[in-house]
């Protein structure tokens, strides 16, 4: 869905030329886990009650950096793209968007403005990514969602997951862990192959397992569903809804104030690439 506003835009103009007879997908392949999916359904069927508050988290390894004897800087940058946020939109917008479109997923709304810290605190090698983020994102209703992201250290341990708070109940979504509602609408994931919080392993590709291990497998088959016998749908809209609410995030982190979505669309934020692909041709 890009990583600036102005590619946010044109996917969005896009979306509007997809003819109503055709499907299109965008990556957004948690909401397909099974346990996660299931989870959504007694959210968004009231079991946990008017919410008021959420909070998650994302904390992963740094990557392993990538280099071939000869290369050239641009070469470089490409096989290094996830320190680059002209490539991949920093940390908050490349990796952490996952649980940020579940909380969008499951509140139902995209955050109306947002505040953040973070910064580069720990990392040294190449790029200009920021290591940590904290974000505050405020939704309608003035539901607050904390969010926090971490990507540094070598200890290979990675945590991502997200909290709703309910005035009937609570629900805690890990991709690693049990899957489970609080109060009298109490409920858990009975097949999940669940594991400690926090034991799931890091891969820049996003090859997880446990409550995410029939995510692409799932995804796959609910997209050829909806060629084969319908009803076909454009997620491109809702996409860059995330992708925007992430640039959101990020935009009120690196201006250092608050930034409300009307302020966001009203950027004209554009990043360059700085070379051409054609010399890799």
């Amino acid at each position: 869905m890009g990583v600036d506003i102005a590619q946010a835009k044109r996917a969005l103009e896009i979306a509007k030329r997809v003819k109503p007879n055709q499907s299109v997908d965008v990556g957004f392949q948690c909401r397909n886990a099974p346990p996660i999916a299931a989870l959504a359904t007694r959210i968004k069927s009231g079991a946990l009650g008017k919410i008021a508050t959420a909070s998650g988290n994302y904390n992963a390894p740094v990557s392993t950096e990538k280099k071939r004897e000869g290369e050239g800087q641009d070469e470089y940058r490409l096989r290094n793209w996830l320190w680059d946020r002209v490539l991949s939109g920093d940390i908050l917008v490349e990796q952490n968007i996952h649980i940020i479109d579940l909380c969008n997923w499951m509140i139902g709304a995209h955050p109306v403005k947002a505040t953040a810290t973070g910064g580069r605190n720990v990392i040294t090698h190449y790029g200009d990514c920021w290591d940590n983020y904290q974000v505050d994102f405020t939704y309608p209703n003035d539901i607050h969602f904390s969010f926090t992201s971490t990507q540094f250290g070598t200890d290979d341990v990675f945590d991502a997951g997200l909290k709703l708070f309910g005035v009937s109940g609570s629900a805690t979504c890990p991709y690693a862990g049990p899957i489970t509602i609080t109060g009298p609408n109490a409920w858990s994931w009975q097949d999940s192959k669940a594991v400690a919080a926090g034991s799931g392993n890091f891969a820049a590709n996003g090859a997880f397992l446990n409550n995410l291990e029939f995510a692409d497998r799932d995804k796959e088959r609910t997209f050829i569903d909806s060629i084969v016998s319908g009803p076909v749908h454009n997620q491109i809209a809702e996409g860059v809804d995330t992708a925007l609410s992430c640039m959101l995030g990020r935009m009120a982190g690196y201006q250092k104030h608050e930034v409300t979505w009307e302020q966001m669309l009203a950027s004209e934020e554009k990043w360059q690439l700085g070379f051409g692909l054609e010399q890799f041709a």
